[in-house]
């Protein structure tokens, strides 16, 4: 074993330094939703966090089989670019490109399709289904973007580039989290002075 490990002992730190970013930024996506859940529970009260809840749990399945298509260029793109092969990157970023979108565009499709008929199926009270629908529905918009921002965010992976990547995650889920207090604070005291 004590062999096995010095034998390999040099790569251990360059590959450290090119996972840890790309961990930062995988947790990226699911702390947008834990921000979403702790802001709303802080300040809406218990029927909105229900509504944002249950529409982050039937998100979540589209959310990640639209990842996993886009994770799937990372390994390609390194493969060519260790073999200085810089148009096939090129053009795995633009294949990658145009699958994420049309995957993007199925599964928007599908979340809206769910939000309107599958949500009704759960025998959930009609207070929250009324709050869940249009959370839903406006969750739905950011599967592209997501995953047209995933198409570039595996290319610069797959490229050794994972550090622009962590960082955009983190300042994401920064600004998500003081626009979400700021516009729930907003809509509150619209509702409660309007």
């Amino acid at each position: 074993m004590a062999s096995f490990y010095s034998k390999y002992q040099a790569h251990y730190g360059d590959n450290l330094k090119l996972a840890i970013p790309v961990v930062i930024s995988q947790l990226g996506h699911t702390l947008v939703q834990t921000a979403d859940i702790i802001i709303v529970g802080h300040f809406a009260g218990t029927i909105s966090l229900a509504a944002v809840s249950l529409a982050n749990s039937i998100f979540i399945i589209p959310l990640i089989i639209g990842i996993g298509i886009s994770y799937g260029s990372t390994p390609l793109i390194a493969q060519h670019n260790g073999r200085k092969e810089f148009t096939e990157c090129g053009q795995l970023l633009s294949n990658s490109l145009f699958i994420n979108v049309l995957t993007g565009v199925i599964l928007f499709g599908l979340v809206c399709l769910g939000s309107v008929y599958f949500l009704d199926q759960l025998h959930q009270s009609p207070d929250v289904l009324k709050l869940a629908k249009p959370f839903l529905m406006l969750m739905a918009v950011s599967v592209i973007p997501m995953l047209v921002f995933n198409t570039f965010k595996q290319f610069a992976e797959g490229l050794g580039f994972t550090k622009q990547a962590m960082m955009i995650s983190i300042w994401g889920n920064v600004l998500n989290i003081l626009l979400g207090v700021t516009l729930l604070r907003a809509c509150l005291a619209f509702i409660l002075w309007g």
